[in-house]
């Protein structure tokens, strides 16, 4: 997913202006995508600058590396997660473009990122408003299956580690 989230440029409606930002982010499910969509950028700016006789500049700063589950690991912690969390409520999903500090874990250690359904009961699920959104509403019931989760799938992986 490639998202430019602010454009800046000029300062009238009527005066081309002598430079643009463009500041945006860049998410993959991996490194190798990743490197190849930055040399892509780079070289599709270089060249409609240069067809314009003009200089395009462009930088990163991937802040956060790609997040990646362990497979290992989420095999070896799936029954866990189905016992604490019954097996009806434990689904294993493509991945999504979400952008965690977590990956940066992921990339000393093998991990596993879930996702822990907080959405209060009444609320219908294409109703309820994103994480992240000024309206967004927990269910705080759900930070006790949080807690138990999270103190289940450590005792489990160290039960295994013996």
């Amino acid at each position: 997913v490639i998202s430019i989230g602010s454009i800046h440029g000029g300062v009238r409606h009527n005066i081309i202006p002598d430079t643009v930002d463009l500041v945006g982010t860049i998410r993959t499910h991996n490194q190798e995508i990743r490197s190849l969509i930055k040399e892509r950028i780079e070289r599709t700016t270089t060249n409609i600058a240069a067809s314009a006789g003009g200089v395009a500049v462009v930088s990163y700063g991937f802040g956060v590396p790609v997040n990646a589950n362990s497979p290992k690991l989420v095999d070896k912690m799936l029954p866990t997660l189905k016992r604490v969390a019954g097996s009806d409520k434990v689904h294993l999903q493509q991945p999504v473009m979400g952008y965690e500090d977590f990956a940066h874990f992921q990339k000393e250690i093998p991990g596993m990122f879930i996702f822990l359904g907080a959405r209060p009961r009444a609320v219908p699920k294409d109703e309820a408003a994103p994480n992240h959104s000024p309206y967004f509403v927990i269910d705080e019931d759900a930070l006790k299956l949080g807690v138990r989760t999270l103190a289940s799938l450590a005792l489990d992986f160290l039960s295994h580690q013996r």
